[in-house]
């Protein structure tokens, strides 16, 4: 009856999945390609591409990019360096948090290079004490504890030139290592060097200065001293060098809170994927349904350092390299869409009216049949992964809301691309109709006139199976 009609158009108006926007894309949908794990995106000069799963082949992004997955899948960038590029992808764009803490320490370290030496350097010709060999005599030489003091503060290990070479060898350390080993075990590697000049710094420059530094205020101090010399040490202690030291001691600080941002943010094995485990998951896991699908959007930053030819500071520079949006479905064997036609349908409809009797009664009689031609409200495509080319099979499954014959329409046909701008679907199948009958009058019966024949008309309980034909277009 009208019930079993009226689920059927409540069915195929509510499903989600049943949107303007995917009748459109039925094409895209049977041509997008499917992906198990991963979807792979890189920067290539200033595009960005994408390849699937292991498939080294990567592609530049369609104007609608579409992919497929039965499950879900990760958007990873392959052989992450954090320290050269910075990806995130997400439905809702958002800044890495791991990338804000890169380059605030990044920054912090490559500041120290702006500081210049102070008013106490050594007097023309002093040298500084030559490594190795017995400890000198506590207060040997005003000029050259002075000269040793400004190398550990402000020598060459401390410029800006000097800061970018180690920061270039974290990220080469970090590069070559991907090309052997794992991604955590490149960040590890990475990790290592950093720590090393960490350690060469304090040890060589913050802990000497701090030695060196504490031995001229003592020096300056020592009465025992020819007064020229002392002279000399008092002037040498006058200068207040703390703010460099502390500065040296920030800068290591600095780097090893980077290289622990770099183990807390890189180094788990579970954030990294692939055959080599070198690809970095830049998504968090995602997963569409049936009735949702995901609309990712990726991002990729580059960073690249450089010196200030003004002031020798090291400066970090960011650049958007680019961003790409893609829509990410939940994989089906059919695809579903709606298309405007014709369709005709073969259920006979008997018509009564009144004739008369031998008597001259008005009674029921029947007065003509007629094959009912059907536009149903809503008539639904769905379109088979399972052909290519031109002809593509499919289902239909579709209801008419018409008060004379609500029908519910079962069949399939072949989906036709390229013919016309709006293509063409050719479909056929059973058609369940439910007609008005005679309830309790049977031609023959005398009645008053129409109306009672009218007023006794009720829906079949059962329905009534024919067939359809449908051509659609403008889908």
């Amino acid at each position: 009856m009208r019930l079993c009609v009226r689920i059927v158009f409540s069915l195929l108006l509510s499903t989600p999945l049943l949107t303007s926007t995917l009748f459109s894309q039925t094409r895209q949908y049977l041509d997008a390609p499917v992906v198990k794990s991963r979807i792979r995106v890189q920067l290539s000069g200033k595009d960005i591409q994408w390849e699937l799963d292991n498939d080294d082949t990567f592609r530049a992004f369609p104007a609608h990019g579409l992919f497929l997955t039965k499950s879900s899948v990760y958007v990873t960038y392959p052989q992450l360096n954090p320290l050269r590029v910075q990806a995130t992808a997400s439905a809702v764009a958002a800044d890495d948090p791991a990338f804000a803490a890169i380059k605030k320490l990044i920054d912090g370290i490559t500041s120290v290079a702006t500081t210049v030496a102070p008013a106490v350097a050594p007097a023309p010709g002093a040298a500084a004490a030559a490594p190795g060999g017995p400890p000198p005599p506590p207060c040997p030489s005003a000029d050259t504890d002075v000269a040793n003091l400004m190398a550990a503060l402000y020598g060459n290990d401390t410029t800006a030139s000097a800061i970018q070479t180690k920061v270039k060898k974290w990220i080469d350390t970090i590069d070559k290592s991907l090309g052997t080993k794992t991604g955590p075990e490149a960040i590890q590697d990475g990790i290592a060097q950093m720590q090393t000049d960490a350690g060469d710094i304090k040890k060589n420059n913050v802990d000497k200065a701090k030695t060196q530094w504490n031995k001229i205020k003592d020096c300056a101090a020592n009465n025992g001293l020819p007064l020229s010399e002392q002279t000399r040490y008092i002037a040498a202690s006058a200068s207040d060098l703390n703010p460099r030291i502390e500065q040296l001691t920030a800068l290591v600080a600095a780097i090893n809170d980077l290289a622990n941002l770099l183990d807390k943010q890189f180094s788990d094995a579970a954030k990294w994927t692939g055959p080599k485990t070198t690809d970095f998951k830049i998504s968090q896991e995602i997963a569409p349904t049936f009735d949702k699908m995901q609309t990712v959007t990726v991002r990729i930053t580059t960073i690249t350092l450089k010196v200030d030819p003004n002031t020798e500071a090291l400066l970090t520079d960011q650049q958007a390299a680019g961003s790409v949006a893609f829509d990410v479905r939940r994989y089906g064997t059919f695809t579903p869409e709606i298309g405007a036609g014709a369709v005709f349908g073969t259920i006979t409809v008997p018509q009564y009216g009144t004739g008369t009797n031998s008597l001259g009664q008005t009674v029921v009689a029947r007065v003509s049949t007629s094959s009912v031609s059907v536009n149903p409200t809503v008539l639904a495509n769905f379109v088979c992964r399972c052909g290519t080319g031109l002809l593509v099979p499919m289902l239909q499954i579709g209801a008419a809301a018409s008060k004379t014959l609500p029908s519910i329409l079962l069949g399939g046909g072949l989906r036709l691309f390229g013919l016309s701008k709006g293509d063409v679907a050719v479909g056929g199948g059973a058609m369940f109709g439910w007609y008005k009958d005679l309830n309790k009058l049977h031609v023959g019966d005398v009645v008053t006139g129409t109306q009672a024949i009218q007023s006794d008309l009720t829906f079949i309980s059962a329905p009534k199976v024919g067939g359809y034909v449908a051509i659609q277009y403008k889908f």
